[in-house]
C-alpha cells in the first residue's frame, strides 16, 4: 500500500522532504486523517481515541495538539 500512496503523493505533487526523513505515506495519511477527526470533534481525544486509536497518551503526543490559534479561538468570549 505504502508504494501506492506514495505514487499518488507524488503525482499530485508531493515532494519525499513533505514527509521527513522517511517518505512514508500510509503514516502520512493516518496522521492527516487522525488530525482531522481531532479538529472535528473540536479535539475529543477520548471519542478519536474509541474510533480509532489505543489511548489519548500517544494522540496528544504524536497526532495532535491543539494549535495557539484553536486554543485563541475557544477563549474568545471567555475571557474579557
Amino acid at each position: 500500500m505504502d508504494k501506492s500512496f506514495r505514487k499518488i503523493l507524488t503525482n499530485i505533487g508531493f515532494e519525499k522532504s513533505d514527509f521527513g526523513l522517511y517518505f512514508r505515506a500510509n503514516y502520512g495519511f493516518r496522521h492527516f486523517g487522525l488530525q482531522m477527526w481531532l479538529i472535528a470533534t473540536n479535539y475529543n481525544y477520548d471519542l478519536v481515541s474509541e474510533m480509532f486509536h489505543d489511548d489519548t497518551a500517544t494522540l496528544k503526543k504524536w497526532y495532535g495538539k491543539q494549535s495557539k490559534d484553536h486554543v485563541e479561538k475557544m477563549f474568545r468570549g471567555v475571557v474579557v
